[in-house]
């Protein structure tokens, strides 16, 4: 539900069902709501309009008007619009206690569009005159403009809009799906090249028939250019069966935008470039040829196609050993000690009015079942990461910053968070627990005590440290822990948000009788739940779906980078064939034949490993440092991959080589 005014759907262009932009106001005892949500309450659009519509817990309105979806492309998830006269009633503003005057000069939190009359290049001009607007009224205020198109990736986009882009992935993911192209092209230019012998003779009769070498160059650049567009449509239909399965795993809506004109200008201009990146150098190498002079390929054996399997190799390495840091790294997360056990414990969501005022009768009632080991609310869900204040200190005269949080007398017993020094709220006298408070051990070294006891903080004389706990995770792994502070708060005085359950037994059947006593006390809110264990997996889901895409691109670029050595490895064969057979007949056997063939990209896999690995270890130390708690890079996250990798290349070119040295050395020579 958002807060606003008939102008918003004019200003944003949204497209009203049987109704007037014009003419549209939005009154105070007016609604207007999305063409979705009008099928879902009333069945059509007709029945919505001028029809009731309430508010659980909040108000009635008239359904004044039902407007077009909003696709799923904006940051605008919008479904409700009521007046802003209702903006001091919503229940953040209530929690705070802060009024909104919207006729007094006043800073609050919401954002503003403007449009402007032309398009500006210059929006920190726009900002300063705002500023200037402002300070007579509110001294000097900063102000920070964010264009509607970037406003995706800004950092501002952190509060109020739910979908919320994150640059370094996009940029990642398009590196990622870069890299793999560049191995491709790669693999283009090393089997055109492999494919020089058997096309030396029609390049040696064209010339000969006076065929120009910028006609032969054409003609190879238009091949590679024609098999890119072809190569197009085949990814065109792929990306159209994969985009499904693509937008179900990352929970995105992205799609191919046909009726947009720069789409297929971005599809040829792209398979142009790829055709032209992959043919240019096979085109130059081939048409170079000089059918009257003896053509040594054996010169161009090295140089160009070794860089090039060089750079393969760094590719799929690099790959490789990144995809084994960062499951590791996800997987430390997940099986770390958050500092409490988690293990068969769930927190019940408490929104609806009267199951918060019934909230004793709610916890009795399920403490009934022998299953349900003990029931502790809280002021807010605790584990989201909490909410920051600033706070008076005794002995310090600035504030300091802390995560406050309200929690019922048992919480810490149930949690099962162990006490360094001092009492926890259950072991206090019910007179003395309110002017308690308890913190944690990252308050007391933050703050540079040698004990937390009988400190103040907050403004209040009678409130102060009675117990020190130890950390305990309550926000994210990939954090460290903040200091936080804890009061107690009574149960029968309720408000709790959140209700944390632990039980024993099949969670199945413990679940259902949660629902049944839930049901009875939660009149406008459905069962919501979640267990702990779940709830810290999901907060690590961005390392968990970045090995994911990693492991996939890794296996995918090594698939590419064998079909490029293989085709190396053909065209070694093919300009060695001679001096296999002279070996042959000399006397050298297979194994020194087949070592003969692969000990130079041995090596070379070798010396680029020593360049690549300092290298990978230096930017997956950095990402590493990003979290607070982190695994230890050892060799293993390095050895491993490049193990596997010379596996692979030595499988393929033995396979090769192994052809080449049992071909009888009669057919290779029988010319000279």
């Amino acid at each position: 539900v958002y807060c606003s005014d008939a102008q918003t759907i004019e200003l944003f262009d949204v497209k009203l069902l049987d109704a007037n932009k014009a003419t549209l106001e939005l009154k105070k005892d007016e609604i207007l709501i999305s063409r979705s949500e009008a099928e879902k309450q009333y069945g059509s659009v007709e029945k919505a309009l001028g029809s009731t519509f309430e508010i659980v817990d909040y108000e009635r309105f008239i359904v004044a008007a039902v407007f077009e979806d909003l696709p799923d492309q904006t940051h605008l998830d919008l479904d409700y619009l009521i007046s802003f006269d209702h903006v001091s009633s919503l229940t953040y503003f209530k929690l705070l206690d802060y009024t909104i005057d919207l006729n007094k000069w006043q800073v609050s939190a919401f954002p503003t569009y403007i449009k402007t009359g032309r398009p500006l290049e210059n929006v920190e001009s726009l900002e300063s005159k705002i500023e200037a607007v402002l300070a007579p009224h509110l001294g000097q205020k900063k102000v920070k403009l964010v264009r509607l198109d970037q406003i995706y990736f800004s950092d501002w986009n952190n509060a109020y809009f739910k979908p919320k882009g994150e640059r370094v992935y996009v940029n990642l993911y398009a590196a990622i799906g870069l890299i793999i192209l560049i191995v491709a092209v790669v693999n283009y230019t090393n089997l055109s090249t492999a494919r020089f012998s058997r096309r030396a003779k029609e390049v040696g009769v064209r010339k000969v028939m006076g065929g120009y070498r910028s006609q032969l160059i054409h003609q190879f650049l238009t091949e590679s250019v024609t098999l890119a567009f072809i190569s197009l449509i085949f990814a065109i239909c792929i990306a159209e069966l994969a985009m499904p399965y693509f937008n179900s795993y990352t929970g995105k809506s992205v799609h191919i935008e046909y009726a947009s004109a720069s789409t297929y200008f971005l599809f040829i201009a792209f398979a142009l470039l790829v055709g032209l990146l992959a043919g240019i150098y096979p085109s130059f190498f081939l048409s170079k040829f000089d059918p009257l002079r003896n053509f040594n390929m054996a010169r161009h054996r090295g140089g160009f196609r070794k860089a090039l399997v060089a750079l393969q190799f760094s590719i799929c390495l690099t790959l490789m050993t990144a995809t084994g840091v960062i499951y590791h790294q996800y997987q430390y997360l997940r099986t770390l000690d958050v500092g409490f056990d988690s293990s068969q414990l769930i927190m019940v969501s408490l929104k609806d009015e009267n199951l918060k005022e019934s909230y004793v009768s709610f916890k009795n009632e399920l403490l009934r079942f022998p299953k349900v080991m003990g029931v502790a609310g809280s002021s807010f869900n605790i584990f989201s990461g909490g909410r920051s204040i600033d706070t008076d200190v005794e002995g310090r005269a600035d504030d300091f910053p802390i995560i406050l949080e309200s929690v019922e007398r048992g919480f810490f017993d149930l949690m099962g968070i162990q006490v360094d020094e001092g009492l926890l709220f259950s072991q206090l006298q019910h007179s003395e627990s309110p002017k308690a408070i308890i913190i944690n051990q990252s308050a007391v070294s933050a703050l540079g005590w040698e004990t937390g006891l009988g400190h103040r903080l907050m403004d209040l004389d009678d409130m102060k440290v009675t117990g020190v706990v130890q950390d305990f995770i309550y926000g994210s792994a990939k954090e460290r822990v903040l200091p936080l502070m804890m009061t107690e708060r009574r149960a029968d005085g309720g408000n709790f948000t959140s209700a944390y359950i632990r039980f024993e037994g099949r969670a199945s059947t413990v679940l259902s009788a949660i629902k049944d006593v839930f049901d009875t006390y939660s009149y406008y809110y459905p069962f919501e739940y979640v267990f702990l264990d779940d709830h810290f997996s999901a907060k690590y889901e961005t390392e968990e779906k970045l090995s994911q895409v990693f492991a996939f691109f890794s296996l995918l670029a090594v698939f590419i980078a064998g079909l490029g050595i293989f085709g190396l490895s053909v065209f070694i064969a093919e300009t060695r064939i001679k001096e296999i057979g002279i070996r042959k007949v000399l006397g050298a056997g297979v194994k020194q034949i087949v070592w003969m063939l692969n000990s130079s990209i041995t090596v070379l896999v070798l010396a680029v490993s020593f360049i690549i690995l300092p290298l990978v270890y230096f930017f997956a130390d950095r990402w590493l440092q990003a979290f607070a708690n982190r695994i230890e890079l050892n060799t293993l996250y390095f050895i491993v991959p490049l193990l596997f990798l010379i596996s692979v290349i030595w499988t393929i070119q033995v396979y090769q080589s192994l052809r080449s040295a049992k071909v009888n050395p009669i057919n290779s020579l029988r010319n000279e």
